[in-house]
Formats: C-alpha cells, structure tokens, sequence
C-alpha cells in the first residue's frame, strides 16, 4: 500500500485562516485549467464555516465573500497559491445581516491580467441559529 505524506501550512492573515494540505508526491504535471471550489461546511451556519478548493497548479488567485448585489463583503485570499488542497475558514463580522452569501474563487492568468476562471457557490448565514440536542 503506497503511503501519501501531507504536508500542513497554516498561515493566519487579516481575515482568518488560511490552511493549505498537499500531498509530497504531487503530479505538478497537472492541467493548469483543474479548479474545484467545494460546498462550504456546515451550511447553514451561524459563527464560522469551512470552505475546501483544490487547485491542480500553482496560479493566482483571489477569494472573496459578496452579496448578491455584487458587493464585496470580506477578501478570503489574495496572492500566489501553489498546486493542492486548501481550506478556508470564513467567520463573518458581527455586523453581517443574515441571508444568503456567494463566495467567489477567481484564477487569473499568469501575468494578472485578466480572469481565466470564476467559481461561485452559494451560502446561508443565520446568525440567530441555535443548535437543539435532543436526548
């Protein structure tokens, strides 16, 4: 059974933690065009959620939360990435109404140009939310 040693970068910035999990053997041969941006969890959420993307290469890339008139409510990353898995957790300012939010993941061509790829989800932020437990 083949072993994979992950390797784990945690990097604290403005807006949170950013943490970053990638395997040592990592084919950097990839298509620099393989982006997954995964369903935030859990979702709904009422005080801190986890958002997981993988990129295939290394590229620059900006993630940020907005609403859906289109402004821009908090900047999640904003910088060079290397290839691998990353999660990202977002904790909204107390100020933020509940709703629903988008975040967005926006890969930009080498030189910084332009946009080559966006990904969008969606997601509910309730921060009146009360967890029962039931016995």
């Amino acid at each position: 059974m083949k072993k994979i040693i992950l390797t784990l970068i945690i990097t604290l910035s403005v807006t949170g933690i950013f943490a970053q999990t990638t395997p040592q053997n990592y084919n950097k041969g990839a298509s620099t065009n393989d982006f997954i941006l995964n369903q935030n969890f859990p979702n709904p959420f009422d005080d801190v959620t986890l958002i997981t993307l993988n990129t295939m290469s290394e590229c620059y890339m900006r993630m940020f939360v907005r609403d859906y008139s289109g402004k821009i409510i908090e900047t999640l990353a904003d910088g060079e990435v290397d290839s691998g898995s990353k999660s990202v957790f977002f904790k909204p300012s107390a100020d933020l109404e509940s709703g629903r939010y988008i975040y967005q993941m926006d890969i930009y061509s080498k030189d910084k140009s332009k946009i080559v790829t966006s990904l969008t989800k969606e997601m509910s932020y309730d921060k009146n939310r009360t967890v029962v437990f039931k016995k």
